[in-house]
């Protein structure tokens, strides 16, 4: 990538600016996964002043790849036909060199793409009470709540239905 010159005054870079600020002073007060959230919300709001700004990336590099990678499988977590065929259509780069670029990071497509929909889904499940867990899991891609609920507890160590009996009452839920 090549650097640039952004305004932290007006605009995208002012809100990037002023989150940044926030987040570093809330970071010790975060729960790890709200941690892990905020962050890829704050390298989102990053991204923004640099499209904004027409900046122009070495879209052939892996990394400039890797990050567009990342950015196309964000705005579309919530789609449950999400795959490496869709991605790389998208991205104009091979399934191989898209599973390379993951691999290259210790993980696969997928792992990432179910990663973040699990962290979505906790996010969601600890911010708001009103919806059921099979309303959060099928919003965000999962087409059965049993599978949901076994890769949730898989991943997390709890079930969700802890965390959503935590928001409709004074359990806390048990954290790992």
């Amino acid at each position: 990538m090549s650097p640039c010159k952004l305004s932290a005054r007006t605009g995208t870079g002012r809100i990037a600016y002023d989150f940044v600020h926030a987040a570093f002073g809330e970071a010790a007060k975060l729960s790890p996964y709200n941690a892990i959230g905020v962050a890829d919300s704050l390298i989102d709001l990053l991204l923004l002043p640099l499209r904004e700004a027409g900046t122009t990336l070495d879209s052939s590099g892996p990394v400039a790849m890797y990050v567009r990678a990342q950015v196309f499988i964000r705005e579309h977590l919530r789609d449950p036909d999400l795959s490496i065929d869709q991605i790389s259509a998208a991205l104009g780069c091979t399934k191989r060199y898209l599973h390379m670029l993951f691999s290259d990071r210790g993980m696969t497509v997928s792992d990432y793409i179910w990663q973040a929909r699990l962290q979505n889904c906790r996010q969601e499940l600890e911010a708001q009470g009103g919806k059921t867990i099979t309303d959060v899991a099928f919003s965000w891609g999962f087409s059965s709540s049993s599978h949901f609920s076994r890769v949730f507890r898989k991943y997390f160590g709890i079930v969700p239905s802890s965390i959503h009996k935590a928001q409709h009452g004074s359990l806390s839920p048990d954290l790992p």
